[in-house]
């Protein structure tokens, strides 16, 4: 009995060891794979982006991956980070839906992995005599990131409906970032209107001679998502990149949503903005920050329609299959 019960107690100690070692073999193959990645993210100006601001500012990523090696790249327009992307530059870019299909039909190897934000988009004149889209001329300048950017096709859908002419002011497109459109806005002496989103539209406003001609949803009908990410999703470290920058959006949300007087805080410091400013921007009716994706269907029959991209996509060939789960 005494040999039994030793030999008993002499196979439990050897469970134990046995179970201990695999789980310190698990955590160290855990932490080797989480370890010494580098993640490079490229994004535009604007409100629409605060999410990522909110992941910056907290190190929400660094403090749960000490050894990521997390830059951040701020760029003018979505070309500019198509271009990052193919040299290796940036792993993952953060844009409005009609520049990543353009990208995409263009045999841009990536997909939407999530949604960000849904934030208006306003056509701002500066001419008193400007009050519709009927009131432009054809000397007049409109500014915007891009030709294929989300304002350019907006603008090209409330064309479409007033004259049955998707492309009538694609000749008078000025592609600037948006603060240096409100600029030259503000200085009226290059250009009639600037198709912007906040805080830029707010700035813009505060000036008496500038008004808005012209709504995101008036043009496109609906809501729709403004910002989404994507990157090249191929094998086993993209896809861990992709669900550590999903997880950090996740958090960063739960943060704004949670912390309403510090969120509002960052917003009015990184936009210069009024405190006040900042709570009634993120009150404001059509800004919402998730991760859903919605439009990609109907922005692409419509740029399909007008020959910006050779063929309609539907949402399943170009969001990335993880976005489901």
């Amino acid at each position: 009995m005494r040999i039994y019960n030793k030999l008993k107690t002499s196979a439990v100690i050897l469970l134990v060891v046995i179970v201990s070692m695999n789980l310190i073999s698990c955590s160290s193959k855990k932490a080797e794979n989480t370890d010494n990645l580098e993640i490079n993210i490229g994004y535009q100006f604007g409100t629409a982006y605060f999410p990522l601001e909110i992941i910056q500012i907290n190190k929400i990523i660094e403090k749960k991956y000490p050894n990521a090696t997390i830059s951040w790249k701020q760029l003018g327009n979505t070309a500019a980070i198509r271009e990052g992307m193919l040299s290796g530059d940036i792993d993952f870019g953060f844009m409005a839906l009609p520049p990543f299909l353009i990208g995409y039909d263009k045999g841009m190897n990536w997909k939407a992995f999530t949604g960000l934000s849904s934030v208006p988009s306003s056509l701002v004149v500066n001419s008193p005599s400007i009050n519709t889209l009927a009131d432009f001329t054809a000397q007049d300048k409109i500014a915007l990131p891009q030709q294929g950017s989300v304002q350019h096709i907006l603008l090209s859908m409330a064309a479409d409906k007033a004259f049955n002419e998707p492309k009538k002011f694609d000749s008078m497109l000025l592609a600037m970032s948006h603060p240096d459109a409100m600029d030259i806005l503000r200085a009226k002496n290059e250009i009639k209107g600037h198709f912007t989103t906040p805080p830029y539209t707010q700035m813009e406003l505060k000036d008496k001679d500038m008004k808005i001609i012209l709504e995101s949803k008036e043009a496109f009908g609906e809501e729709f998502t403004f910002i989404i990410g994507a990157g090249k999703i191929e094998n086993e470290t993209d896809i861990k990149k992709v669900k550590i920058l999903n997880e950090a959006i996740k958090d960063a949300l739960i943060y704004i949503e949670a912390n309403p007087v510090d969120s509002a805080a960052i917003f009015s410091d990184k936009y210069n903005m009024t405190i006040p400013e900042s709570k009634d921007f993120m009150n404001m009716e059509g800004v919402k920050f998730n991760q859903e994706i919605k439009g990609v269907n109907r922005f692409s029959e419509f740029m399909n329609k007008v020959e910006y991209i050779s063929k309609a996509y539907n949402e399943k060939e170009v969001i990335w299959d993880g976005y489901y789960d």
